[in-house]
């Protein structure tokens, strides 16, 4: 009985560990040759493929990534461009590019489509895989008009639950009707989300009510933000949210993004105050040095493989604003690996 009792302490620290999401060292994409660009959304398409949009694009559409994890640890591999599949969009900008300016990305494998929203016109069009314009969209509730959000704060964030074939989306930031945003005017607030649901048909469904964290960095400086732009649904149907939250002091170095991933349950009661109950999965911190540039703002999550210990792994892709910088002092896109229990 002592040796039982004595090998479940020492084993319990290990239990204890293995059960905690675990965060993998970032990798830039430029190692595997993949193209500086604004990749904000990804979403897989099955077979080791993935839907990649870039926000800034002469097309609407997405790319193709191939993406080979380690089936142990998670870890990638290798990631292949394999081509953007797109269309001219109706209106481009003085750079020519998409004034539709798509963020959010999310597959639905019963219909085979492509639904991108776009934060320029609050639109969640449908493409086939072929990034034809598809016979299909997500009827957007009028409170999220163009006209009812912040200028580019709009939709960001997509994702399809194949447990109950429901899209979810939400702002990036509140919309004006429900309060003031976190942001230098308004230092204190905390933002109040709304999570929108779809049905398949591209119906509008239920609501939740979503309260950020208080923000945590100085909301000064260059450029400051604090919003969600990214939601990843599980196996599972429960979702993940990307809390982010970014500073850029007036000379650049010493710029910070905080990245914190919340767990929710859409099938839930709401909590006492009203809000979706949401439980801490992990948080980390990029930073840009002179010695070190691991600064990445990352903008697009959704499920990788799944491990051989049956451990469910994230991918993250970043937005580098195609290496935005000067001289050396460059921004670099990343993919990030994250696990879950």
């Amino acid at each position: 009985m002592k040796r039982i009792l004595l090998l479940s302490l020492i084993l319990f620290p290990f239990q204890a560990f293995a059960q905690e999401a675990a965060s993998l060292r970032q990798r830039s994409l430029s190692r595997w040759g993949v193209r500086a660009a604004n990749y904000s959304g990804i979403t897989p398409l099955g077979g080791g493929r993935y839907a990649v949009v870039s926000d800034k694009e002469p097309l609407d559409g997405f790319y193709v990534f191939r993406i080979e994890q380690d089936t142990l640890t998670g870890r990638v591999l290798r990631v292949a461009d394999e081509g953007f599949r797109g269309v001219p969009p109706a209106e481009t900008d003085e750079r020519g590019n998409s004034l539709r300016d798509c963020e959010g990305v999310a597959f639905d494998p019963v219909s085979r489509t492509v639904y991108i929203c776009g934060e320029g016109d609050q639109q969640i069009l449908g493409y086939t895989l072929g990034g034809q314009y598809a016979d299909r969209r997500l009827r957007v509730p009028s409170c999220f008009d163009r006209d009812s959000v912040r200028a580019n704060m709009g939709f960001e964030a997509l994702t399809y639950s194949a447990a109950d074939g429901l899209f979810w989306t939400t702002t990036e930031v509140p919309l004006p009707a429900d309060g003031p945003c976190t942001c230098p005017q308004h230092p204190d607030a905390r933002n109040v989300l709304r999570l929108q649901a779809f049905t398949g048909e591209g119906r509008p469904a239920r609501q939740l009510r979503y309260l950020m964290d208080a923000p945590a960095l100085p909301r000064n400086g260059r450029h400051y933000c604090m919003g969600v732009p990214a939601l990843c649904a599980l196996a599972d149907g429960r979702l993940v949210v990307l809390e982010r939250e970014l500073r850029v002091p007036r000379r650049y170095i010493g710029a910070r993004t905080s990245v914190r991933l919340y767990l929710i349950d859409p099938a839930a009661a709401p909590g006492a105050d009203g809000f979706v109950v949401k439980h801490p999965l992990l948080s980390f911190t990029t930073r840009l040095g002179v010695l070190r540039q691991a600064y990445a703002s990352y903008e697009g999550i959704c499920p990788g493989i799944r491990l051989r210990d049956g451990r469910q792994t994230l991918l993250l892709v970043s937005d580098s604003q195609a290496r935005a910088g000067r001289g050396p002092i460059r921004l670099r896109d990343f993919v990030k690996v994250v696990v879950v229990p």
